[in-house]
């Protein structure tokens, strides 16, 4: 499933493409300071407070349309796009331990056997980028 933001909705193996993905669109959409906790809710000032709202429910809206429903557990109870983002990273980066040696043992069991050398090659870049996407670094050799 894609939506005009990212090209895959959050789920429990992409994490690291759909952060990437999420942040050069609420990079281009001037949002990122919201995220990054340099742009902070004001206190006072009605017309800035204001501006931080509905920049803050834009950057929220952008995360909330680019997660599957299973997510939505994590983030109902939030007001902030700044703590949703930290939400789903603490939660998925929790989970990438266990990620790791999912997919690192899948890489070692992984074998040609009856597929086609395309396919196959297919099989092993995708396992590969999942890695890459919970920070682990592939050196040529792997």
């Amino acid at each position: 499933m894609t939506n005009a933001i990212v090209p895959e909705i959050l789920t429990d193996k992409n994490y690291g493409n759909w952060k990437v993905w999420l942040k050069s669109y609420l990079l281009g959409q001037g949002l990122w300071d919201i995220i990054d906790g340099t742009y902070v809710k004001p206190v006072g000032n009605q017309a800035d407070l204001s501006a931080w709202r509905k920049n803050n429910g834009k950057a929220f809206h952008a995360i909330q349309i680019c997660y599957g429903a299973d997510m939505l557990t994590y983030i109902r109870e939030l007001d902030s796009a700044k703590a949703a983002w930290d939400c789903l990273a603490t939660v998925h980066e929790q989970a990438s331990g266990a990620r790791k040696a999912f997919l690192e043992a899948e890489l070692r069991s992984c074998k040609q056997g009856n597929s086609i050398v395309a396919e196959f090659s297919r099989k092993v870049k995708d396992l590969c980028d999942q890695m890459e996407g919970i920070g682990i670094k592939m050196e040529n050799d792997t």
